[in-house]
């Protein structure tokens, strides 16, 4: 993996969205310091991440943060947690054991360890003028992020899961059924994670319950272009639907259930589309592509950019085949090969799709 990692990072040379210019020499150099025993070369990453270089020579700092990012593997983070400190393996192990004890239903003593960890984290790694803390799920979803929210911050990735931390602790409330501190941190978790579909989900259902359909709206919208299955895209469509019909838009909230169904259709979408037409006598049609095209543009709803997100996994996948991680090689593909289904629905709403 070690030797993969540097591999990677030296075909990059430096990353295509990075000002900074470093001589190929310099970064060989670099490489040559790094000590492979594993807990070695994450203390001498640390290290240099925080130390100050003069600018001419100064290795950029995202390559250090995409080095750091790489060794977080899906096998290994908990090793790679504890290799940096006890206040990281602590972390680890509390959202743990509070799971455990949130599945037997003991939710104050779930709170008491998930609390003790917060006080201890909450002040750490807040976003400044210059730069912006996040921790993904994937490579992938951190190039989506570049991609698609071009963050005019620098971004620095994180060696711990704050984001699922906070959406553990955002299920816990909700399972107290105290939604506006459900709500609290599920946008603390979306804030590390802004990729998560996962969170957007909890975070929707959470707004639904204090019936702050706006927010709803909101965050489907800004999840939707990081949604990497077709049953994502079409969660968070039928999320637009229910704000539809909460604003009596009843034939918009017809148009996207209908269009959600070309992605997905489980049984509830059967049910939503019956209860619209019973009630509001809306009858069920496929909307054509001018009908969709215009709908998006009213909403403000972000176009679904399926080729450049199946392409990327499809790099990703390539990338990994070259270093014989079959588990990611399969994992892309299947993401790709998932998506590459729905391109029919959107052939010709877009002129670049």
């Amino acid at each position: 993996m070690w030797n993969y990692i540097k591999k990677l990072l030296a075909q990059f040379g430096m990353f295509p969205d990075s000002p900074s210019k470093v001589d190929p020499q310099l970064l060989k150099e670099f490489f040559s310091r790094i000590p492979e025993d594993f807990k070695e070369r994450s203390e001498f990453l640390m290290k240099y991440r925080d130390e100050s270089h003069p600018k001419d020579k100064q290795i950029d700092l995202k390559i250090i943060d995409r080095l750091l990012f790489e060794l977080v593997v899906p096998n290994d983070r908990k090793t790679f947690n504890s290799s940096f400190g006890r206040s990281f393996q602590d972390l680890y192990e509390a959202v743990n054991k509070a799971v455990r004890l949130m599945f037997k239903k003991d939710f104050i003593a779930a709170e008491k360890i998930l609390k003790k960890q917060y006080v201890e984290i909450v002040n750490l790694y807040i976003d400044t003028d210059e730069v912006e803390f996040h921790n993904f799920d994937s490579s992938l979803q951190e190039s989506l992020y570049s991609k698609f929210s071009n963050p005019e911050k620098r971004v620095v990735l994180i060696p711990c899961d704050y984001s699922h931390f906070y959406k553990i602790y955002g299920s816990l409330k909700w399972e107290l059924k105290q939604f506006p501190q459900a709500i609290e941190f599920y946008n603390l978790a979306l804030k590390y994670n802004p990729a998560s579909c996962k969170t957007c989900f909890d975070l929707c259902e959470s707004y639904k319950e204090i019936k702050a359909f706006d927010k709803v709206a909101e965050i489907s919208k800004q999840s939707l272009p990081f949604a990497l299955t077709l049953e994502d895209i079409a969660r968070l469509f039928r999320n637009l639907a229910i704000c539809f019909e909460e604003q009596d838009l009843y034939q918009e909230a017809m148009d996207i259930l209908v269009f959600s169904s070309c992605f997905d259709y489980p049984k509830n979408t059967e049910y939503e589309i019956g209860g619209l037409e019973m009630v509001h006598g809306i009858k069920p049609a496929n909307p054509d592509n001018e009908t969709i095209r215009k709908l998006f543009e009213r909403h403000n709803i972000p176009k679904l950019r399926l080729n450049e997100i199946i392409t990327e996994a499809r790099n990703q996948a390539k990338l990994s085949s070259e270093y014989g991680l079959s588990e990611l090689v399969d994992y892309y593909n299947s993401l790709a090969d998932n998506l590459a289904k729905g391109l029919w629905a959107i052939k010709g709403i877009w002129e670049d799709e």
